[in-house]
């Protein structure tokens, strides 16, 4: 029998490494209990645990982090797993409050949405896009969606302001499943490019105060949601890991429905182990292909992250095409700049960047004969000139 104390369970106890933890157990607001870890001295352990009792305290290498939903181990080879085990346990049964909630949310593209949150479940080392959730009115339900979330994976899902991802310290959120950022701004390059970082990177430190660094492999799948709808987050024309929603405003406001959701969790989660996938197989490093995810807001996104300057440019090139019904027109610098003059537009510092290594337009490398259309009638003219064609200016316009 070991001493009479109040914590005296040799296995409230774990030794990872060198140091000893306390396994804390506490209650979440929703009625769940979740296990933290504390560190606890060793003679504080030998006054509460008996000398013969001590061999059963649980012996780990290191931590770890093994993100497992259907085949959950505490254990992963010998290293200690941060990664919670869900507190929802599958079940057969219906979920037609959650199917409705997410009709909402992906509407059109609803089979895509069950396969982003199939994949996020059975799959959860798996790379999936950046979700973005915008609306300009409140009351869509944006942030019901996190808490939904939350609901499922617990201690596995983070909630974060926009600047808590750049922070050194991130054991609030790294190695969690899913990173939920409400009202978020990340309209600079910077936090764009530290966004996109997460959530494809194949290897990560995990740092925090007083302890030792932890090296996992990012599985985070990051949820942005915002009001803004026209630049909440820089996206290129070239990226592909951003999938952009437009949510409406929900027709019935239901103070209840994240309990009613979550009610039906056990038989949501019981579907999506039994469901086939919409898209069996991975296109892309974020599973889709980020063709099938385009929308209007994604495009729209990309449109206004545009450099202003690039807009001025391409939008003043069209329209002189347009003006003399062409496809493609070939402009010299000195041409370009009379174009831009002529239509009002700002000449750029930074114009010859923005043509030759930001567009990648071709030059001639030479003087040659070419078509010039600025003056009073088209008419043969020689020199160095840039080739412009249409369809690529009309992808740089509209995104």
């Amino acid at each position: 029998m070991g001493k009479s104390a109040i914590f005296g369970n040799p296995f409230d106890y774990a030794q990872i490494g060198t140091k000893y933890y306390r396994k804390i157990k506490r209650r979440r607001l929703d009625g769940s209990i979740a296990i933290t870890l504390e560190l606890w001295r060793k003679d504080f352990i030998i006054r509460e645990v008996s000398k013969d009792e001590l061999y059963l305290i649980e012996k780990y290498e290191g931590f770890c982090y093994f993100p497992e939903h259907i085949h959950y181990n505490r254990r992963v080879i010998n290293c200690y797993n941060r990664y919670e085990p869900l507190a929802h346990k599958p079940a057969p049964g219906e979920w037609p409050v959650i199917r409705q909630f997410l009709e909402h949310i992906f509407g059109e593209q609803i089979e895509y949405g069950l396969d982003y949150l199939q994949i996020m479940y059975i799959k959860p080392t798996q790379h999936l896009p950046i979700l973005v959730l915008v609306s300009e009115a409140r009351s869509t339900g944006k942030t019901t969606f996190l808490n939904f979330l939350g609901t499922i994976y617990g201690e596995n899902m983070a909630f974060n302001r926009s600047d808590d991802i750049s922070s050194r310290f991130n054991s609030d959120w790294a190695g969690k499943n899913v990173i939920g950022i409400d009202e978020a701004v990340a309209n600079t390059m910077k936090d764009s490019e530290h966004l996109k970082a997460l959530c494809t990177a194949r290897n990560f430190v995990v740092e925090e105060k007083f302890s030792e660094k932890v090296a996992c492999e990012p599985f985070a799948k990051i949820i942005l949601c915002s009001n803004d709808t026209n630049c909440p987050v820089i996206i290129d024309k070239y990226e592909d890991r951003y999938w952009v929603r437009e949510i409406p405003h929900l027709a019935k406001i239901d103070t209840e429905l994240v309990e009613k959701m979550k009610a039906e969790i056990p038989h949501f989660l019981f579907a999506l182990q039994k469901r086939a996938l919409f898209v069996p197989k991975p296109l892309s490093r974020t599973w889709f292909n980020s063709k099938d995810l385009e929308t209007d807001a994604l495009r729209r996104i990309r449109r206004n992250a545009l450099n202003n300057d690039e807009y001025d440019v391409a939008n003043c090139l069209l329209d002189f095409m347009n003006q003399h019904n062409l496809d493609e027109i070939s402009l010299t610098d000195t041409e370009i700049r009379k174009v831009l003059k002529d239509g009002n537009v700002c000449i750029p510092k930074n114009l010859h960047k923005i043509i030759a290594f930001q567009w990648k337009t071709p030059q001639a490398g030479s003087k040659m004969v070419y078509t010039s259309y600025v003056g009073d009638e088209p008419h043969r003219a020689e020199g160095r000139y840039y080739t412009f064609r249409k369809d690529d200016l009309l992808k740089k316009v509209e995104g």
